[in-house]
């Protein structure tokens, strides 16, 4: 390799970095400290509305699958009255259709043990 012609010492080549960033800091004025300022309170805003967007962004796909799942469980009916204010009106209600949720419960027991049942 060649060697330059001109080379800096470490000195040398630290006053010349300062030498150049006040004749930077002189061209730009007063403007850099609030260039400065303005870059700090993006990098922190930044962060933080990202955060915000994801927790927002995860909230509305756990209420939609929240909103899901209770549509495949439950009926209809049994929707309205659970959403509603009325928790003696719940009681009511499942008290008066308890043979459905018998009845769901008893498939859910029995299915499973009919089929292993027939697989053996």
């Amino acid at each position: 390799m060649k060697k330059p012609a001109f080379q800096l010492s470490s000195r040398g080549e630290t006053l010349l970095r300062i030498a150049i960033l006040a004749l930077i800091a002189m061209a730009a004025g007063p403007e850099i400290f609030a260039a400065i300022e303005m870059q700090i309170l993006l990098e922190l805003l930044g962060a933080a509305l990202f955060t915000t967007a994801f927790i927002a962004g995860a909230r509305l796909v756990l209420l939609n699958l929240r909103d899901v799942v209770s549509h495949l469980l439950f009926p209809i009916a049994q929707l309205v009255v659970l959403r509603g204010d009325a928790r003696r009106l719940v009681v009511v209600y499942m008290a008066a259709h308890f043979h459905w949720w018998m009845a769901l419960a008893v498939a859910c027991i029995a299915c499973p043990q009919a089929i292993v049942h027939l697989l053996r």
